[in-house]
């Protein structure tokens, strides 16, 4: 296990999901959420966690060319990545490891995949970040890092090819920025994902995080923590909102995971679990 990372952000635990909700419904506009199923864990790319050592950066390097010569025999009809940014997005989301980590614009979405799976853990986390604050606070890296940045401003996409390909892919500077995929496949889109991707991974994610003011970074970045114990209540309240892995990932993959869930909710349902031992085929209708 990861040693604890430095405290860089600031935590409140909710007493149940509707204090929760009270919390974070606030935040909505500019903000983007992240859900953990243990509150111990710290804020970790799946680069991080495929590669503990030193030289994450020829890591990286290596998993991005072998998936490069040999996805595209494998895509079938998916269109080929047009760039960088989406290559990366593509590798996510097929489990490659890789410097982005997934957030999302829903809080709802981010309860969702900290409550989805059963853990030891006796709290989740539901991580909140300003995006625009992040932005632009890895701007003004940016613009120290490479000249050709210093026009840029907060409305400019910062995730051209030129910024990934020869500033990020590269190492150059410390931060955090929020980036969209613009070819943004089916499950991005109805999960409003977007990634926070560090600028450089020879470092940690928290040690990029850590490159800015650490009081404004502890009023930008929070941490939520909610009782395992609410996972019935949260994700019977999230399914009334049609949130569930069918609904996050279409197909025939998500709507088979979705029912881990459904057994779930079933097993906390005592009435509807009469009414399906008193004839399964029948009472499906009223789950």
């Amino acid at each position: 296990m990861a040693s604890p990372a430095p405290k860089y952000y600031s935590e409140r635990t909710a007493k149940n999901w509707s204090e929760l909700k009270n919390l974070l419904l606030p935040l909505e506009s500019n903000w983007g959420f992240r859900g953990q199923g243990d509150s111990s864990w710290n804020l970790e790319t799946s680069l991080e966690r495929a590669w503990r050592g030193q030289e994450r950066d020829i890591a990286e390097k290596v998993a991005f060319a072998e998936y490069r010569r040999k996805a595209s025999g494998l895509r079938g009809s998916r269109l080929t990545p047009t760039n960088s940014v989406s290559l990366l997005a593509e590798m996510q989301h097929f489990g490659a490891p890789t410097r982005l980590q997934d957030w999302t614009k829903s809080f709802y979405v981010a309860a969702y995949f900290a409550f989805e799976t059963q853990r030891d853990a006796k709290e989740v986390a539901v991580w909140a970040i300003e995006l625009a604050w992040l932005k632009g606070t890895a701007l003004r890296k940016m613009q120290k890092a490479d000249k050709t940045c210093r026009k840029l401003t907060i409305r400019d996409d910062l995730g051209t090819p030129h910024i990934v390909d020869h500033l990020i892919l590269n190492n150059r500077a410390s931060f955090v920025l929020p980036l969209t995929a613009f070819d943004m496949n089916e499950r991005l889109g109805i999960q409003q994902g977007l990634f926070l991707c560090p600028g450089d991974v020879t470092k940690t994610f928290t040690a990029n995080l850590l490159e800015t003011d650490k009081a404004e970074l502890a009023k930008k970045c929070l941490k939520f923590r909610l009782s395992m114990k609410c996972r019935a209540e949260v994700l019977a309240d999230l399914r009334k909102m049609n949130i569930s892995a069918a609904t996050l990932f279409p197909g025939l993959d998500g709507f088979a995971r979705s029912l881990n869930a459904e057994l779930f909710l079933l097993s906390q349902n005592h009435p509807m679990l009469n009414k399906v031992r008193g004839g399964v085929k029948g009472a499906l209708i009223y789950l």
